[in-house]
């Protein structure tokens, strides 16, 4: 199992359930991900790339301290197991704190956080006094457990990041958390955000229409599967069989719905996950590349400074750096 730590919170934990602590000391750029067990990592960690990338791109013009905290809180306080099988050392729940902003991770373990008296029990008392509550993925289920709604100063339909033709496939989540940016450090920083996510974003709207609907799912759930197991070794045939075509009919579908080959597809999302273990965890490079499927060092770096124009080492250096 993979462990992925960070830095000390000077948040304490949560009092016990029936103690309604009212959010009184705000801590605003703090950004908070709830996180459970058999969440699923790969769209949480885009959250917290958003803001990474919003302080670095803030860091680079004006030199200065970070502005979003963006942290993992579960109801434990401790390592929270994701669904590919790689822990995160998440902080307790904060009371007596306002959020910035607190998103929802979604995953096959939200059935078994609605049931989280707790977790329940302190997202009312957040929910308050946070400016935006937003699910990622499914984790909607569990603001509907707690009896709650998502919330958001703008309608979410209408956000549309900047360098995308088709908003309407871009994830909520993304939407909401690059919204955020926009509204907190302007317009030009949530361009830029959106510049270097372009990479991330989902196909083109009216490719995806054209598309029969039981070929576009089955093709969704294979490119979510590449995800969910991008650490692996994975062959066509394997992503083939999840989509239960040929690989010939799989290359073909998979270029059409999402815009790109399954093996590009396959490389972001280790690139994405690689970026969140560099910032987040202590593991050697060398290590990182192996647990992110990229099994050479070598064209581990290649790889990710033509995607970074950084090394690994570098983006390191400047993610702990936008985090003291």
């Amino acid at each position: 199992m993979l462990e992925m730590t960070y830095a000390k919170s000077s948040f304490s934990p949560s009092p016990p359930q029936d103690v309604v602590t009212p959010l009184t000391k705000p801590l605003s750029r703090t950004v908070g991900i709830v996180v459970f067990d058999d969440f699923s990592l790969a769209p949480a960690a885009q959250i917290v790339e958003i803001f990474d990338l919003a302080n670095r791109i803030r860091g680079a013009s004006t030199q200065s301290a970070p502005f979003y905290r963006p942290i993992f809180l579960s109801s434990s306080g401790e390592h929270v197991c994701s669904s590919a099988q790689i822990a995160v050392l998440a902080q307790p729940l904060p009371e007596g704190q306002a959020l910035r902003s607190i998103f929802i991770a979604g995953g096959e373990g939200v059935r078994a956080a609605a049931h989280d008296t707790r977790l329940k029990a302190w997202l009312r008392r957040a929910h308050s006094g946070t400016a935006t509550v937003w699910p990622i993925g499914n984790g909607g289920a569990l603001l509907r457990a707690a009896d709650l709604q998502d919330k958001h100063g703008a309608a979410v339909a209408s956000l549309e990041p900047a360098g995308t033709s088709a908003p309407a496939m871009i994830p909520a989540a993304v939407r909401v958390a690059l919204d955020v940016a926009r509204h907190d450090l302007g317009e030009a920083v949530s361009q830029r955000i959106s510049a270097q996510l372009r990479w991330e974003t989902q196909p083109n709207a009216a490719v995806l229409q054209a598309s029969s609907a039981p070929v576009a799912q089955r093709i969704r759930i294979a490119a979510r599967w590449l995800a969910e197991n991008c650490s692996r070794r994975i062959s066509v045939r394997d992503a083939a069989d999840v989509a239960h075509m040929s690989d010939r009919s799989f290359l073909r579908h998979f270029r059409s719905e999402m815009g790109m080959k399954p093996s590009e597809h396959l490389r972001r999302v280790r690139l994405q996950l690689a970026c969140t273990l560099l910032a987040q965890s202590g593991l050697p490079v060398d290590k990182i590349a192996r647990r992110c499927g990229l099994h050479s060092g070598e064209c581990f770096a290649r790889t990710f400074r033509q995607a970074f124009h950084l090394s690994p080492t570098e983006y390191r250096d400047q993610a702990r750096a936008s985090r003291v």
